[in-house]
């Protein structure tokens, strides 16, 4: 279960990372 939620924090922390990235290339 550790795994999983990791997991998930994982994918929205790159979310969060990519979102200044694609709001400078628009």
């Amino acid at each position: 279960m550790k795994d999983r939620l990791a997991e998930i924090i994982g994918d929205g922390r790159a979310a969060l990372e990519a979102l200044p990235k694609a709001e400078q290339q628009a």
